[in-house]
């Protein structure tokens, strides 16, 4: 794995959890909670919203150990009081899950088709529609753009496919990603506590499945696909491969 792109990858987590967290803590003093922004969550910064857990799953999964690239993990959740959210609790809790999926489900997708759209602008695309690998691939961009400009956009396609990447994984009905919030507003209130209550549990059983089940498929000699990680990845890269030409193919026809 190239290094370079390994460190923009993790940068791009840590731009990424500000975008989210913050996005979800503005929606939640919207609605009515000021205690998020009491406690310091309406905010941009990343340092504010990391957790150390959910850090360090990103790292690992940073290194060609894991198989890939993707940038998984997670940061504290927006957590806020339920009672104070004005469109009711259930109802608000769901609307700030939401808002972290489709801040970075929108912010990928978005770029995704922007960056196909500069390919396509400046000719790049020849480039990407050939059978160029490595240092010919490297090349021939080189040729339609400076190496300057060839790494930022580089990094827009990382940001962009950290982005989807979360916002996919936050799908998941475990603590402390946004799934685990939609699941817990749609049980019986007995079992919505049950589930509540296991909190710790379920964010180490997170972190297991993400990084132990691949290990566990490939000894039993199983599709890797089958790992939720590997699942997220594919799903990330099929959606950034359609919205990056989604442009210009539109702008052909």
């Amino acid at each position: 794995m190239n290094p370079i792109i390994m460190l923009m990858t993790f940068a791009s987590f840590i731009l990424v959890m500000g975008v989210r967290y913050g996005a979800q803590a503005a929606v939640a003093t919207v609605l009515g909670d000021r205690s998020v922004a009491r406690t310091g969550r309406l905010s941009l910064r990343p340092a504010r919203h990391l957790a150390t857990l959910g850090t360090c799953v990103a790292v690992l999964f940073c290194f060609p150990l894991s198989g890939s690239s993707v940038g998984l993990g997670w940061g504290r959740p927006v957590q806020p009081d339920a009672m104070k959210l004005r469109t009711g609790a259930n109802a608000g809790l769901v609307i700030v899950a939401l808002t972290g999926i489709a801040t970075n489900l929108l912010l990928g997708l978005v770029l995704a088709v922007a960056l196909g759209q500069l390919h396509y602008t400046i000719g790049a695309y020849q480039c990407l529609d050939s059978t160029l690998l490595g240092g010919p691939l490297q090349g021939c961009l080189a040729s339609w753009q400076p190496g300057w400009l060839l790494r930022v956009e580089q990094f827009g396609f990382v940001f962009a496919s950290v982005n989807i990447v979360v916002g996919l994984l936050n799908l998941i009905p475990l603590f402390p990603l946004d799934g685990y919030t939609l699941l817990f507003t749609a049980l019986p209130n007995n079992a919505a506590v049950r589930y509540r209550n296991s909190q710790e549990t379920q964010q180490i059983a997170l972190a297991a499945i993400l990084l132990l089940l691949p290990l566990v498929l490939t000894f039993a000699r199983l599709p890797a696909v089958l790992a939720p990680g590997t699942l997220v990845n594919t799903l990330a890269d099929n959606l950034m491969g359609i919205f990056t030409y989604f442009a210009p193919f539109a702008q052909r026809l």
